[in-house]
């Protein structure tokens, strides 16, 4: 995507800057399932996208952004949550009447997350 370009350049001016994972959504969803990313220190941004299966690409249309404590998410519909980091990663979760792709969370889905420490 868009962001390819500057994090490949970031990570190859600053080593060890710019971490990256995965995983697979479960399909829970609200406050006492909330999607957690374990990251070894607190970002200064991350980014999550859900993984199209037919392109093998991230798409732009299901989207977290994370920053200075508040994840905003772009899917079906949009929020902003508080999320701060704590106990080593940034846990994130709506009300049960949302979907789980809007928690970025949706039934083995695959989502990739860069983080920019």
């Amino acid at each position: 995507g868009v962001m390819d370009g500057i994090l490949q350049v970031w990570s190859k001016e600053m080593p060890g800057q710019v971490v990256t994972g995965s995983y697979v959504g479960t399909g829970q969803i609200g406050s006492g399932t909330p999607t957690t990313i374990y990251i070894a220190e607190e970002p200064k941004m991350l980014f999550v996208a859900l993984k199209d299966p037919t392109s093998n690409s991230y798409a732009v249309n299901t989207f977290g952004f994370w920053m200075d404590g508040i994840i905003t998410l772009l899917a079906n519909g949009k929020a902003v949550l508080s999320a701060p980091y704590k106990n080593g990663g940034i846990s994130f979760s709506l009300s049960s009447g949302s979907d789980a792709y809007e928690q970025l969370n949706g039934q083995n889905a695959i989502y990739g997350w860069t983080a920019i420490l």
